[in-house]
């Protein structure tokens, strides 16, 4: 079986520094998404600096000794600094890189302080996000099987968390107040692919406000260009995850076959 087929993005070439950051990781991960989007929101020229997780090269000793002792992604490189974590990248971005009255991450002590809590609540609370996922997800994009009582467990979490920010936002229009923060980034890559998933895909309609929250950050343009993603699975079962901008590719199952043509041209050919 062969598929061909033409993209077309639209990129934004109205930067406000002439100084390119490089972003080791996936156009796909979920941590690396943080950084691409705020480098967007704030117009920062980045480039993505592919790290092939079909070799293990993130848990390489070469890797985890330069880079990330972890041996995760994202890390960021800017000339001769280097920090990974992705919500650390968000703030180093904005602060380091966004006009002095950005108000992505606001000076204002007060401002930024809530900023900081919702984003604290994201990694505290929210994490029944990344676990559902984890399993709906991306297991069985890596060929592997949902363990549903993990799911089962998580999902009393995800109820009770979801239940205490559609509340807030019913009175607020985004998570720190009326301006779109890093506290609202933070939530969309696990809010995204947890609606990719069948079992809770439309699980925002018992949450109105957070479903209309998610409506206004999911339709910004910084956010947009970070959703070109394509997941193909062929009937022998072979998997391949294609980035719409024709940069890197992660093929899952050694069947498969990618060609690029040119930045926007791509032939998928799923080997019989």
């Amino acid at each position: 079986m062969n598929l061909t087929f033409k993209i077309i993005t639209n990129r934004n070439q109205n930067r406000t520094t002439t100084m390119t950051i490089q972003i080791k990781g996936l156009y796909m991960s979920t941590c690396a998404r943080r950084g691409f989007t705020v480098a967007e929101e704030l117009g920062v020229a980045y480039e993505l600096v592919p790290v092939d997780f079909a070799k293990g090269e993130h848990k390489s000793p070469e890797y985890r000794e330069k880079y990330q002792p972890f041996g995760q992604i994202p890390v960021l490189i800017d000339g001769d600094f280097q920090v990974f974590e992705s919500r650390a990248i968000s703030r180093y971005i904005a602060d380091a890189h966004g006009k002095a009255d950005n108000t992505l991450y606001p000076k204002d002590a007060k401002k930024r302080a809530l900023v900081e809590q919702w984003i604290s609540v994201e990694q505290s609370h929210f994490n029944c996000v990344d676990a559902i996922v984890g399993q709906l997800l991306f297991a069985p994009m890596f060929g592997g099987q949902p363990n549903q009582q993990i799911v089962a467990d998580n999902d009393v979490k995800f109820k009770t968390t979801m239940a205490i920010l559609d509340k807030h936002l019913s009175t607020h229009k985004y998570f720190a107040g009326e301006d779109f923060t890093l506290a609202d980034v933070v939530y969309l890559p696990y809010t995204d692919y947890l609606l990719k998933t069948k079992e809770y895909s439309n699980s925002l309609d018992n949450y109105p406000n957070f479903k209309a929250w998610w409506e206004r950050c999911s339709s910004r343009p910084s956010w947009q260009k970070n959703s070109l993603l394509f997941f193909f699975v062929s009937r022998s079962g072979s998997r391949c995850i294609i980035d719409a901008r024709g940069k890197y590719m992660l093929v899952i199952k050694p069947r498969v076959k990618i060609l690029i043509v040119d930045d926007c041209d791509v032939t998928i050919i799923f080997l019989a």
